[in-house]
């Protein structure tokens, strides 16, 4: 053999197959359609964090209140509050719970629209591996609905930035809810729902608090992203 240095055989190159997708990160969007993008996320998640802050502030109300129904249901077993009095507060008791009721619903659409945005931004810079929808049913798909949330948020965060809160403590706090919720349901006494109703109110009034903060971190962290991809033009507004 000679002394000619012998280049080794390159591997087979196998084209895609017509139709194929590729796992690939996606093209960077042309600085001219940054703005765009960030119009379409950055005042959703402002008005889902101040629903959700509205709604946290409700949930620590009613924490209180609900510990004075408490109270004054002992008060009545122990006959030092007529029946008549009790159904009067009771009665109040019922517009405090629909206040919480209502403050959530509002909150919770403008969060999931906020997080569908997020999800339509961040997909213009990274590659996320699941669609659009999961971000509302795994929410409400039982046992899906103990771990879908998390993921698609720390997807969002893996994309974007770190958070400034533990997201696994926020995400605790909602488990803790749902499970205090069952509780509440299956409790043998008056006075029992009461004080149960009072720390649900509380755990999810925090819960509350940190997503507030969570999703402005991600407000901000798809910002930075897109400010990267286009240094000439800032898009952190307000």
């Amino acid at each position: 053999m000679g002394d000619d240095l012998i280049e080794p055989p390159h591997p087979p190159q196998h084209p895609a197959p017509p139709g194929a997708v590729l796992a690939e990160t996606p093209t960077p969007p042309p600085p001219q359609a940054i703005g765009g993008i960030v119009r379409r996320f950055d005042r959703p998640l402002i008005l889902a964090g101040r629903l959700v802050l509205a709604a946290a502030v409700i949930q620590l109300i009613y924490v209180g209140w609900a510990a004075t129904m408490a109270s004054r249901r002992m008060a009545y077993d122990d006959g030092r509050l007529s029946l008549s009095r009790l159904q009067q507060w009771y009665d109040w008791d019922q517009i405090a719970v629909g206040a919480t009721m209502v403050a959530l619903v509002p909150a919770a659409i403008a969060t999931f629209v906020a997080l569908v945005r997020v999800y339509d931004a961040a997909t213009t810079f990274a590659r996320i591996d699941f669609g659009r929808w999961r971000i509302i049913w795994g929410w409400f798909v039982p046992i899906a609905s103990l771990f879908v949330p998390y993921k698609v948020m720390r997807k969002f965060f893996d994309v974007t930035c770190e958070p400034s809160v533990s997201l696994g403590l926020w995400w605790g706090l909602m488990i803790t809810s749902t499970q205090m919720t069952r509780f509440i349901f299956r409790a043998d006494s008056p006075v029992a729902v009461e004080v149960l109703s009072a720390i649900d109110g509380a755990v999810l009034g925090v819960a509350g608090f940190l997503f507030v903060r969570l999703l402005d971190d991600l407000r901000v962290g798809l910002h930075d992203q897109l400010d990267r991809r286009s240094p000439q033009a800032p898009t952190i507004v307000g």
